[in-house]
């Protein structure tokens, strides 16, 4: 796996115009192997292209519910998705977290996908938090450096 990195709005504006790209969702939880299953000592992995946001607020889907903060991906066959204990999962693209897994309707439904908060919208107050006056502290104490 690429290791993650933090990008630019611009950057990430850029990239996410290509709305056919793979992204891979990764989840310790349940949701993916199957609803009710048992968590797995392993990490998992599926792989889903990002659904564009006009499709994804079509009458047919969540009908005008999905905000600027928010990446839709899912499978259009279905059976593939983010569920029920994958919150907060990362949805990973080129070694980028682009989401984080939010919320859905019904896992796995094809008209339904998968609704991420996208990471790009909340940078500034990402960075804002990392590199406040606290985590300078950590910083000086050898526990966090800028580079992490």
């Amino acid at each position: 796996m690429k290791e993650c990195s933090l990008f630019s709005c611009q950057v990430f504006s850029k990239l996410f115009r290509h709305y056919r790209r793979n992204s891979e969702l990764l989840s310790w939880k349940k949701g993916i192997a199957k609803i009710g299953g048992l968590t797995p000592l392993t990490l998992r992995t599926v792989k889903l292209p990002i659904v564009s946001t006009s499709k994804c607020n079509s009458s047919n889907s969540f009908s005008g519910n999905i905000t600027t903060n928010m990446i839709c991906a899912g499978s259009s066959t279905g059976g593939k998705d983010a569920c029920k204990g994958d919150s907060g999962g990362p949805l990973v693209c080129d070694g980028r977290v682009y989401g984080l897994v939010s919320w859905g309707n019904v896992c796995g439904d094809s008209r339904f996908p998968g609704v991420y908060t996208a990471v790009s919208r909340f940078r500034r107050w990402i960075d804002q938090t990392i590199y406040n006056p606290y985590s300078q502290c950590l910083k000086s104490a050898g526990l966090f450096s800028r580079e992490d």
